[in-house]
């Protein structure tokens, strides 16, 4: 639901703060006092297109925040897997500013969202209808759509799209061996690619460890050198290893006790370093013992990389494209039999999807007849007694969505022959014909916010006061903000605000306060009359508000 609703500097809204609660919400005021300027506020919340008009006279940004708690567990879950832990605390604060130099900028949780992935989260948080935005119920596009919501069969609307997304990839499969024309050019070609690939004999991971061994290679002429200048210094017939060894038989010539100390630490000198000379040759030899030599490494990793820049970047473009081969050869070589069995996969394919579409068609039409007597009850409600509802199915190829059609129709009066929705219905049948669909399908929706704006228009009495008890039975599961200037419709209020326009320093501007009970009856009087307050009028306004709470 809708907790706040902060707007400031947008049209003739300075800055505004409005704290709506459970239930049916109404806003009151004057025309022109800037109530359908909040609703206009919200619609940008939702992704709307900015409105860079209406920032205030004299300012450079206009700002709206929404604050929302989600309260549908399983909706926060999925918003939260579609965008990334985006919801905490169940708090979606949604913030929208717009610039005198035509920039918009979106954030949700603090995040940068773009119009077109707001609108597609918002539309899970907010639903908002105005009189002629009520006119979208009747694009036949949706009523497809609506009748499935009320089915609530998604796992067979699931089962049905995943197997018409895998006959359309058969289709696309079949299509390319039509249209596959056998080139005896393009054959001996691809023939020529596959010997090529295969006498290359590339083995997986192969170039890395040509590559790690050249590279050794590479290292192992300086090493050889380095290890055989040691080797002279320390072996030669003047190298390091005679001459400690010589020095140590001089003191040991001496024969004297006081020096057979530097004797044995001579000794140690003498086969230390003959140790550390056999273990770098003993390292020599082995560094020279490789499988290849460096002449053939440096060609196949030639012959590797050639045949790679053919065929893309790495060993596994090499793999891929060699199975390809194979497979464009085998269908060059046999095309009428790969031809004849695409053919009969397809037509047993086409099968199933039709009985698959079948047997939704078998659930839509038992939800149609159970969704023409729940409308039927709602037109009751609404006070269009003669108003009879009824879904249409005509029958079309597989398609995405099965293998209906479905429109909506309805007769409004005695006598008069059913029409499709949008084309028979006046402008007060077709809000509450609107009401009464969304009474219904909003118990399958995610959102837990309905704006109506003047949804009311063109009705009044007994009408009104139908429309005002369906709209206050809809605040029961969901939370309803409400335009109206019908005092029938805005008697049910849960919750009420005033917005009126006041002139300060020369600007006109909105406020907003929530009203208190003998506030919302003086204001339900004003309705009732031109505007002015009477003991008659404010007599009239009680007993309706309470007529209206039982």
């Amino acid at each position: 639901m809708l907790e706040a609703l902060n707007i400031k500097n947008f049209a003739i809204i300075e800055d505004i703060e409005i704290n709506f609660k459970d239930g049916m919400n109404v806003l009151l005021g004057e025309t022109g006092a800037g109530k359908s300027i909040i609703i206009e506020a919200l619609s940008l919340l939702k992704g709307e297109r900015s409105s860079f008009d209406k920032i205030r006279v004299g300012a450079n940004k206009a700002f709206i925040d929404g604050r929302f708690i989600v309260e549908n567990k399983e909706l926060i879950k999925e918003i939260n897997e579609e965008y990334d832990d985006l919801i905490e605390n169940d708090e979606l604060i949604v913030s929208r500013s717009l610039d005198v130099s035509g920039r918009t900028s979106i954030k949700i949780n603090g995040r940068m969202f773009s119009q077109s992935a707001t609108k597609a989260l918002m539309n899970e948080i907010i639903d908002i209808h105005s009189q002629h935005q009520s006119l979208s119920l009747f694009d036949e596009k949706e009523h497809i759509k609506l009748l499935d919501k009320f089915m609530n069969k998604g796992s067979y609307i699931e089962d049905y799209q995943k197997y018409y997304e895998e006959y359309l990839k058969e289709v696309k499969i079949l299509e390319e061996i039509e249209n596959k024309v056998i080139d005896e050019t393009e054959l001996a070609y691809k023939k020529a690619q596959i010997e090529e690939i295969e006498k290359l004999d590339l083995k997986e991971g192969e170039l890395d460890k040509l590559e790690n061994l050249e590279r050794k290679m590479a290292n192992f002429v300086r090493l050889s050198e380095t290890i055989n200048n040691i080797n002279d210094l320390l072996d030669s017939e003047n190298g390091a290893l005679i001459k400690i060894y010589e020095s140590r038989r001089l003191l040991d010539y001496l024969r004297d006790e006081e020096y057979d100390e530097y004797s044995t630490k001579l000794n140690d000198c003498y086969y230390a370093l003959q140790d550390v000379n056999d273990s770098l040759k003993s390292s020599l030899e082995s560094l020279n013992e490789y499988e290849y030599s460096p002449e053939y490494i440096q060609e196949r990793i030639y012959n590797i990389k050639r045949i790679m820049r053919k065929y893309g970047t790495s060993e596994e473009d090499i793999f891929e494209a060699h199975k390809k081969l194979v497979s464009d050869i085998a269908l060059m070589s046999d095309y009428e039999y790969s031809l004849a069995k695409e053919k009969e996969k397809v037509a047993l394919m086409y099968q199933e999807l039709v009985k698959k579409g079948e047997l939704l068609s078998s659930y839509r039409l038992k939800a149609s007849q159970e969704l023409e007597k729940a409308v039927d009850i709602e037109l009751k409600d609404l006070s269009l007694n003669n108003a009879h509802f009824k879904v249409m199915m005509n029958r079309l190829e597989p398609n995405k969505n099965g293998v209906d059609e479905v429109i909506f129709y309805i007769s409004s009066n005695i006598g008069m022959p059913f029409g499709p929705l949008k084309d028979v219905v006046s402008g007060g049948e077709s809000s509450r014909i609107m009401l009464g669909l969304k009474t219904i399908f909003a118990k399958y929706s995610n959102y837990e916010t309905m704006i109506f704006d003047e949804i009311d228009s063109g009705v009044s009495g007994k009408v009104a006061s139908a429309v005002g008890r369906k709209i206050h039975t809809i605040g029961k599961t969901k939370q309803v903000i409400v335009i109206s200037h019908i005092p029938q419709v805005a008697s049910f209020a849960d919750t009420s605000y005033e917005v009126r326009k006041i002139v300060e320093n020369n600007m006109t501007k909105t406020q907003i306060k929530e009203l208190k009970e003998e506030e919302f009856i003086e204001n339900i009087a004003k309705l009732l009359t031109d505007g002015s307050i009477s003991k008659e009028s404010l007599a009239l306004a009680k007993e309706l508000i309470v007529n209206s709470r039982k």
